[in-house]
């Protein structure tokens, strides 16, 4: 892939969307798979040259979209589509999916599960989630012994598992070229709560089912767990975040997702661990984080008129690297030492994606993970 440096002129009004069009035509002839941005025009206080991978780098890419947008176009009101009974509409991604499923399930000793997609538009889109279902059949036999009938008990215990991934959290994950990997590993995380006995959601659970996922990852892919994780916890507070501002942005439901992809992605491969994002002693300093990280790169610069241009966009994602960089610096003291007695909103809509009572923090969750792989050997 060739590497395109390019410099955003100063008041330009166009959309980073449809300058990315305008490249895309202009630049037919050359695949371009990120964007190098000229600093000597400077849109952050930050000294960073910041990489943009505003295309995916995974082939498969926008086949499995296409397939994702026709199996949305056939459901009727349902959010929750069966992903076995639409297989044949589907197929690069289901075998993708497939494919992970069978050699974990191998590994774990349990039925295959039954696999969904979530469609909807929920904050459930960046989330996967197991179900497990039991079914105890009771039969009686009556038996002739001694000429006395006794009736004779039986009992037959059947497991059902469903695997329900968010599409979002799909398209986050395989727009990467090793995409397959961070999605393997979410995967496993999902059939170790399948094959936990304990079904009430608590940290302890968490734990157990990352301890599954790494055992199924091995060693060499496990710390695709950690990036996994991160990756969804950042694309779901950045949902929250743009979902409730689409309107002052100007950003339909297809713009937020894009957005969340390309910084997430490029985030990630700046820092595979977020950085200090990744290390939070809480789910609410993360959402704080992301929801500052809008609100300083957007409050002197956005005109409502037009929306998000090129230029907040490129200042999102600089404060961004900047809070991930030196986290610290970024907040400073009394800014930290207020969060825990402020922002209450904060709170609430961040435990309704990670309640703090059933799911550790990030550096708890961090933590946990690399003890488990270095039980590995």
């Amino acid at each position: 892939m060739k590497n395109l440096g390019v410099i955003f002129k100063n008041a330009t009004k166009i959309n980073i969307f449809c300058l990315l069009a305008v490249f895309n035509q202009i630049f037919a002839q050359t695949a371009v798979d990120r964007i190098y941005v000229d600093h000597s025009i400077s849109y952050a206080d930050v000294s960073v040259r910041p990489v943009l991978e505003l295309n995916t780098t995974n082939q498969l890419y926008k086949t499995i979209e296409s397939e994702i947008s026709r199996i949305k176009s056939s459901k009727n009101e349902l959010e929750q589509v069966s992903l076995d009974e639409h297989k044949s509409s589907v197929p690069v991604l289901y075998k993708t999916i497939k494919e992970i499923v069978d050699k974990f399930v191998k590994m774990a000793k349990i039925e295959k599960p039954r696999l969904f997609l979530y469609v909807g538009s929920e904050n459930s889109t960046y989330n996967a989630s197991a179900k497990t279902s039991t079914t105890i059949y009771t039969i009686s036999t009556p038996q002739t012994c001694e000429c006395k009938v006794e009736t004779v008990v039986d009992k037959k215990v059947e497991k059902q598992y469903e695997l329900v991934l968010g599409e979002g959290l799909v398209k986050l994950l395989l727009w990467k070229n090793y995409g397959k990997k961070l999605l393997a590993a979410i995967i496993g995380h999902e059939i170790g709560h399948m094959c936990d006995k304990n079904v009430t959601p608590s940290k302890t659970a968490e734990y157990f089912a990352d301890s599954k996922a790494v055992e199924f990852l091995g060693k060499n892919d496990s710390d695709k767990l950690i990036q996994a994780i991160n990756m969804n916890t950042l694309g779901s507070h950045m949902y929250n975040i743009l979902t409730l501002n689409s309107d002052l942005l100007r950003l339909n439901l297809g713009d937020v997702h894009q957005i969340i992809r390309i910084i997430v992605n490029s985030m990630i491969n700046q820092m595979p661990e977020l950085g200090d994002l990744g290390t939070c002693s809480s789910h609410k300093k993360v959402g704080y984080v992301v929801s500052k990280v809008f609100q300083d790169a957007l409050k002197y610069s956005l005109d409502p008129k037009i929306g998000m241009t090129e230029k907040e966009f490129m200042n999102v994602y600089e404060k961004m690297h900047k809070a991930c960089s030196d986290l610290a610096a970024y907040m400073g003291e009394d800014e930290e030492r207020e969060l825990s007695q402020k922002y209450e909103f904060i709170e609430n809509y961040t435990n309704q994606i990670y309640n703090h009572i059933t799911h550790p923090t990030p550096l708890e969750r961090s933590n946990n993970v690399k003890l488990c792989m270095a039980k590995l050997g």
